[in-house]
């Protein structure tokens, strides 16, 4: 076969550097490249990242699922209505470690990609092959990479055929006819004619349109051969088997149930409602618009915290905010970098534990301070990460101290929109129930309707300098609040020991006085029984009190005993503690001293059951 073209050919070599070997890239590699994304839904961010960057900026995004009658196949296509590419860029976009998005660092919207590298693994890991279509600058460019078609002609280093015409196909402008050939041979696009029609689903002047094909396969617990998305389940959706027929996949969670599973990891429209922590783009999925959402405004009894991070010049703040999760099974640290979701409901500290706590609770931060993986899953291992998710958890158990008596409470939130046109959010002053809220977030909405501009400024509560200093308000906030839970706290375990000291007096003085009545009565039997006297020696003392003060002093008892009742949360040995037995032979500060120990681990039901059994005792 003829040789293919290279950079020099483009015009990008060395001066003085033609005879130095260069690297070459086996076509197996596209391959290899590609199972650094373990999560078919993170390949195909990787692809919904290049069209929202400073470079491309494209305001609508369509993910499709087609088939192709013409060649039998199943296409995944996403569309774009961005800046476009030229046939050199879609070429430095078919190579490895391009990027010139470096320059774009430092604006309002900062660039997501920085490797090079995500178009190809993105790509490759949904199919063994891909055509690129792009059109800017009235020029309409084609770029192809094929698994299959480097394994049919048995090519020892990867190729990409490339070729561009003018914007009405009459004229080729890049590439020669074996380009075109190849694109025809080894697509599902097998005339012009055909590719003229792909081309028409970019609408406007500019725009990208990626076609994936000979999408990936996988063999079920049944031997059945089916493909790896699921296009079935849901017309509107994209979705991942599970291990059985029926199930949905689940990723594997320390603390997950295996019958549960989080929707982000099975349904590509619920990964996309939360993939930009600030969306700036229209996505729509098989037809159907989705409802993208400012997470942080979509989480009930919301609070904000500060984590310090680095030292001299590199120091700086990063805000937390935690609250409940607006959906079952959704919960954990929601890790951002430059707007991009990367590390999904990852648990931390109480949520690791084999209980209840911490579960429901959501964690967002934008950690721009850390370092990504190349895959855009995780964050790179270093000692700075280490700390975050040590501070985490940390401060993950101090909200759920803070906040766990009214959790269980529905909590009013704000109500955000998007406006169609213009793309930006807008507060509609409504506060209510997430449940109250639903139908208005779910409506199409204009700024029109909102008596309002697209020129208008976007309603904008979360620029850094705004979520600091509402984070240094809730700080202020709990710190108060625990100096003054703490407070109660003392002055309730006080005033318990002084009615303890105080039922433990009035029992023993009124044992004292049933005890002198009973020894009354049988001197008094004697007596009648002629029964001579036995000899006592000492003083007598006065048996004192009639049935009267005795009854006095016993209702004394029982309402202390209702006091300490008040004074804490019934436990499961409260009845059993109150006892007179009990009463005989406490010691108090130690029992006071239990009791406020186990306080936290108190449940409802528990509760309840202590409850309805002191008052039958009381």
């Amino acid at each position: 076969p003829p040789p293919p073209q290279t950079m020099a050919a483009a015009g990008t070599s060395a001066e003085g550097e033609d005879d130095v070997l260069r690297a070459r890239v086996h076509p197996r590699f596209l391959k290899s490249n590609s199972t650094s994304h373990k999560w078919p839904f993170g390949a195909i961010a990787e692809l919904v990242d290049n069209a929202c960057d400073p470079d491309v900026l494209a305001t609508s995004f369509d993910i499709e699922y087609e088939y192709v009658l013409s060649s039998g196949e199943h296409v995944l296509t996403l569309t774009d209505n961005g800046r476009g590419a030229s046939p050199r860029t879609i070429y430095k976009m078919l190579s490895f470690g391009y990027c010139e998005k470096a320059k774009y660092m430092g604006q309002e919207i900062p660039p997501i990609g920085a490797y090079g590298n995500g178009f190809k693994s993105g790509s490759m890991r949904l199919g063994d092959d891909v055509i690129v279509l792009s059109r800017k600058s009235h020029r309409n460019t084609v770029g192809m990479l094929s698994q299959s078609m480097l394994k049919a002609l048995n090519y020892p280093e990867v190729i990409v055929p490339l070729a561009s015409w003018d914007f009405r196909f009459r004229e080729l402008k890049f590439g020669v006819e074996r380009d075109v050939d190849l694109i025809y041979e080894h697509s599902p696009f097998k005339t012009l004619t055909a590719l003229r029609e792909q081309f028409q689903m970019i609408k406007g002047q500019s725009g990208t349109r990626i076609i994936v094909y000979n999408l990936r396969r996988q063999v079920n617990t049944r031997g059945v051969e089916q493909l790896e998305l699921d296009f079935e389940s849901d017309e509107h959706d994209v979705r991942l088997r599970g291990v059985d027929e029926g199930d949905t996949f689940s990723r594997t969670r320390i603390n997950q149930p295996l019958d549960t599973s989080n929707p982000l990891d099975f349904s590509l429209r619920a990964y996309l409602e939360v993939l930009y922590l600030r969306p700036r783009m229209r996505i729509t999925l098989r037809g159907e618009r989705v409802r993208t959402r400012l997470l942080r405004h979509a989480l009930a009894h919301a609070s904000d915290d500060i984590f310090r991070y680095g030292k001299g010049p590199d120091a700086g703040e990063a805000v937390i905010t935690f609250g409940v999760s607006p959906v079952p099974n959704f919960y954990g640290m929601m890790l951002y970098h430059h707007n991009r979701l990367i590390k999904v409901c990852e648990r931390v500290g109480i949520q690791l534990e084999s209980n209840a706590e911490g579960e429901g609770i959501i964690g967002i931060m934008e950690a721009n301070f850390l370092e990504p993986t190349h895959n855009k899953q995780d964050f790179n291992e270093t000692p700075q990460y280490r700390s975050l998710l040590k501070t985490l958890a940390r401060k993950l158990k101090a909200y759920w101290e803070f906040q766990r008596e009214d959790l269980e409470r529905e909590d009013d939130v704000c109500t955000w929109v998007q406006c169609l046109e213009c793309l930006k959010w807008r507060n509609l002053g409504v506060v209510g129930s997430k449940t109250q809220l639903e139908s208005l977030e779910e409506a199409d909405w204009l700024c029109a309707d909102m008596n309002k501009s697209c020129e208008d400024p976007e309603d904008n509560e979360d620029d850094q300098s705004a979520l600091l200093k509402r984070a240094r308000a809730d700080v202020k906030k709990r710190r108060e609040t625990k100096r003054k839970r703490e407070q109660e706290k003392r002055s309730r375990s006080s005033l318990l020991q002084e009615s303890v000291r105080e039922v433990l007096s009035a029992k023993k003085k009124v044992g004292v006085k049933r005890g002198r009545d009973e020894a009354a009565q049988e001197e008094g039997a004697e007596e009648g029984a002629g029964t001579p006297k036995k000899k006592r020696t000492g003083k007598r003392q006065r048996t004192g009190g009639s049935s009267a003060d005795r009854l006095s002093d016993e209702d004394r008892v029982a309402r202390l005993q209702r006091v300490i009742t008040a004074l804490l949360p019934p436990h499961v040995h409260l009845a059993q503690d109150l006892t007179w037995e009990f009463l005989d032979s406490v010691d108090v500060d130690d029992w006071v001293h239990r009791i406020q120990q186990d306080k936290s681990k108190w449940e409802q039901d528990v509760r309840e059951a202590a409850v309805a059994e002191l008052e039958a005792d009381v």
